[in-house]
């Protein structure tokens, strides 16, 4: 049962403010899940907030790369004073939703957060004071203006073309940096001499001198991290988390807040809301109203929708007549709970018009017409159970991957397997099964739970928990590493289909084209097959030999060699290379390849829009899945797109079926194609 609060912020500073604190909250009258949220999104933020790897800018070396906060959490502030630092965001989220379950009338979650650090000119987070300049340092040759100032300047190595002296320009006041701590000339991850020749590969993890490289070339020098952070210097803020029962809650937004009419999408904020009241609509203890405030009366009068025709629409409730947007001052929505003990809890969101989108954006949301649907969470594992949501209304299977960044290939290869299964991709942590996962499994009506990766991807204590406590049949699927276990994965998509037909190979770190492939993968139950660069092992070779009858290489040399493209012929097989200079490029490619006119999975049905960066993949894996669904390519973007995107996506001329999968897409990418 969910619980309404109050957000209320006591930051406590002590000594100096570093500069990467977070503002404190105010006190936030508003829905329990915004609050929640955004104090999650916070706390996750805080524990991907690491000292740089450098130890040439650390004063504790020890510290390089270990977070930067102290994150604690109790019941009371007493308590809070001894509790244990949390050691991981997945353990905070632990402990808080086990305080939240239990919160009752007028008690508190306190949650503290303490950090002993500050950020350089450069973003990153170090361990030292600013030590500033005086005018009286002896490495420093100072002049004296006729004005009186001082300007100083440290020589560095000489200009590599003219020999002529170079120096750094410093002024007092400005950070002092260290002589004894040259920052020497790289190229291609190694330090060079004066010609550009290599002298030594670059380690952070030492600390070079002009006699530990006494050819390299030095185009400044470190910050000085001789005065360290101490007590004094301790940031710390709290925020209590306070029940309140049976009050009235309001937040006010306008249109804009909620929804982007350019890119036809809404945004994080309106997505998140506009689900949750999906959710617990018709829900028991849970009721959801709708109005619509006159923009002549000021009054409200209820609004519902009308489903009841072919063409649905929202109708005023007293006379039955078509609500006119044009005649609204603002729409009002109020959710009303009555939890366990009775009590009453009122949540009332206020939508305004702005310049940008006026209320009939609210009126088409309500009726579910929105030109590109939003299937994301506030994390991976969310994000992969709105993916199924909006792909499966029931299976029979579910195809379970590792949500840790180290297994995400393992996830975009099992595609074609999910696809011949008809099942949905859903992530899990590697020892718990998350909550939303569960529900999803739940509402699916799963029998067959069919596990990728071996138990250091996702551990045995879930598949029992699965079978024994679930009573689902479980499978696991896996190789000693992530080559065979796209071999094993093939293995399956073939005796599920009984066709032998194109196969796709892809570099073993090459995610990204994994991803663009997998749509692809996914219409066509063609199998991803995982290669080290240099050259096919003995198993793939066996694998292609038996089952492909035509091949593709997906990624660029650095992924995928030459050498592999001759071990494919010499099995007597053909196959084509699909690549750019980009990941992007090498999706544009893929686009040109099978989806434009003519080609083999034109259909002009839309677009699915995806992450293209690293660390947005992983909100993706179920992504091929349902663009195989919706006869769509998948397009990697997550800033803007790529010539060669650009040129691919033009022949595909549909408006409005475009599906973003995960946040984080600018505008202008949606835009494209609206």
């Amino acid at each position: 049962m969910k619980k309404n609060i109050i957000v209320l912020s006591a930051a406590i500073l002590l000594a100096t403010t570093s500069v990467h604190a977070i503002s404190p909250y105010l006190v936030i009258s508003t829905t329990d899940e915004t609050q929640i949220k955004e104090l999650k999104e916070k706390i996750y933020k805080l524990f991907n907030t690491r000292y740089t790897k450098n130890i040439a800018i650390l004063n504790n070396p020890d510290n390089k790369g270990k977070v930067a906060y102290q994150v604690q959490i109790a019941s009371n502030l007493d308590d809070i004073q001894t509790s244990t630092p949390l050691n991981s965001y997945a353990a905070f989220e632990k402990a808080f939703d086990k305080l939240y379950s239990n919160l009752n009338y007028n008690e508190k979650i306190i949650v503290r957060y303490t950090t002993t650090s500050r950020v350089n000119n450069n973003g990153e987070v170090v361990d030292y004071k600013e030590n500033k300049y005086t005018g009286e340092e002896k490495d420093v040759i100072w002049t004296t203006l006729e004005d009186g100032t001082k300007v100083g300047k440290i020589a560095i190595s000489k200009d590599t073309e003219t020999n002529e002296p170079r120096f750094i320009k410093v002024n007092i006041g400005d950070v002092k940096l260290d002589t004894s701590k040259p920052i020497y000339r790289q190229k291609n991850g190694y330090y060079v001499d004066k010609n550009g020749y290599s002298i030594k590969k670059v380690d952070l993890n030492e600390i070079q001198s002009v006699d530990s490289l006494p050819n390299g070339v030095i185009d400044g020098y470190y910050e000085d991290s001789s005065i360290p952070l101490g007590e004094d210097d301790k940031v710390v803020q709290t925020d209590a988390i306070v029940k309140r029962a049976d009050e009235i809650n309001t937040k006010s937004y306008n249109v804009s807040d909620l929804y982007e009419v350019s890119s036809g999408r809404l945004t994080i904020t309106g997505n998140e809301l506009f689900k949750y009241i999906n959710n617990i609509n018709n829900k028991e203890n849970y009721t959801v109203k709708y109005e619509a405030i006159s923009n002549s009366t000021y009054e409200p009068s209820q609004i519902y929708i009308d489903n009841s025709s072919e063409n649905k629409s929202i109708k005023y409730t007293s006379n039955d007549e078509v609500v006119n947007s044009n005649d609204l001052y603002s729409i009002k929505i109020t959710i009303k709970e009555i939890d366990k003990n009775n009590r009453h809890i009122v949540n009332e969101i206020n939508i305004k018009p702005d310049r940008k989108s006026g209320l009939d954006n609210i009126l088409n949301i309500m009726l579910g017409n929105i030109p590109t649907p939003v299937l994301a969470g506030m994390d991976r594992y969310l994000t992969s159970a709105q993916v199924s949501k909006n792909g499966f209304s029931s299976s029979d299977n579910v195809v379970l991957v590792s949500g840790e960044s180290d297994a995400l290939v393992d996830g975009l290869t099992s595609t074609p397997l999910a696809a011949s299964l008809n099942a949905p991709i859903l992530l899990t942590k590697s020892d718990e099964l998350p909550s939303c996962i569960i529900d999803e499994i739940d509402r699916l009506g799963a029998k067959n739970i069919y596990i990728v990766g071996g138990a250091n991807s996702i551990s045995n204590n879930i598949s029992n928990k699965l079978e024994r406590y679930y009573g689902k049949n479980v499978k696991r699927i896996d190789g000693n590493n992530r080559y065979e276990t796209s071999i094993a994965i093939g293995e399956e998509v073939v005796k599920n289909t009984k066709i032998k037909g194109d196969v796709f190979v892809v570099g073993g770190y090459g995610m990204a084209d994994a991803l663009s492939i997998s749509s692809v993968s996914a219409s066509k139950l063609s199998p991803i097959i995982l290669t080290k660069k240099d050259g096919l092992s003995i198993d793939a070779k066996h694998f292609l030999d038996r089952n492909a009858s035509d091949t593709y290489i997906v990624g660029g040399k650095s992924q995928v060699s030459n050498y592999v493209s001759k071990d494919i012929v010499d099995i007597g097989l053909t196959t084509k290379r699909l690549s750019g200079d980009t990941r992007q490029d090498t999706n544009g490619a893929v686009i040109s390849e099978f989806y434009t006119s003519g080609k083999e999975l034109y259909d002009n049905e839309g677009v699915v829009f995806a992450k293209s960066e690293d660390s947005g993949l992983v909100d993706a894996l179920g992504a091929g899945v349902y663009a195989g669904k919706v006869k769509a390519p998948i397009v990697l973007a997550s800033n803007n797109l790529t010539y060669e995107q650009e040129d691919a996506l033009k022949d595909i001329k549909v408006k409005d079926k475009l599906y973003q999968v995960g946040y984080g897409i600018d505008n202008s990418v949606i835009e494209f194609l609206r």
